[in-house]
């Protein structure tokens, strides 16, 4: 299991700190709820963007603790890489008014390359069960999506729960992976119809890391 916390503010316009910067009052091993930061005004665009260390593709689970000031309040998380460019996305989760510690979802999506490009490429870990989230559309046609099944070709990795969503995603889980050699490369690949009738050929390097 790896574990990030925020090391720097690289947007916090409009939100109050009651102790230092916004960071280094939200990047605690154990949680302190005598110091946070303060969200401006319900209904204000202004998110809080905090830097982390760097992160693979995959799915993660981010805590937050958080309460609301009596307000139908509601939070998300969504990662962005270093262009600002969004990579990964929760649901909205309401929030009471006493803290609570809130644990969110977030797969980052791999956008798949377009034909006569390398295959994209994604780590794990062999003890680690990672769940990823395949961004489709660059090689999709107009107004052509993904539609219903997904065949696997995986030789070695167990890789299950393969499914189509939202019309331009492949989502699946990889388990296994080597355990005498520092990593192992595998090419897996998913066959996907699509709305037209035609079968679209995904293919996806899959490193995985002995320890």
């Amino acid at each position: 299991m790896i574990i990030v916390r925020p090391t720097a503010d690289r947007t916090a316009t409009g939100w109050v700190s009651t102790a230092g910067t916004a960071y280094e009052v939200v990047d605690e091993t154990s949680y302190n709820d005598s110091d946070y930061v303060i969200s401006p005004p319900l209904g204000t665009v202004a998110p809080i963007i905090f830097d982390i260390p760097s992160i693979v593709a995959g799915a993660y689970t981010i805590r937050v603790r958080a309460k609301s000031s009596g307000f139908n309040a509601q939070i998300r998380i969504i990662l962005l890489n270093g262009s600002n460019e969004i990579q990964g996305i929760s649901n909205w989760q309401a929030i009471t008014n006493a803290f609570n510690t809130y644990s969110f979802l977030v797969p980052i999506t791999v956008l798949v390359s377009k034909p006569g490009t390398p295959p994209p490429k994604v780590e794990k870990r062999t003890a680690d069960m990672s769940v990823f989230q395949i961004d489709c559309f660059s090689i999709l046609n107009t107004n052509e999506i993904i539609h219903g099944t997904v065949e696997i070709n995986s030789p070695v990795l167990n890789v299950t729960d393969a499914k189509a969503k939202l019309g331009r995603y492949v989502r699946f889980k990889v388990e296994g992976g080597p355990k005498d050699v520092p990593y192992s490369d595998y090419l897996i690949s998913f066959v996907v119809n699509t709305s037209v009738g035609s079968k679209l050929s995904i293919p996806i390097n899959v490193r995985v890391y002995s320890t």
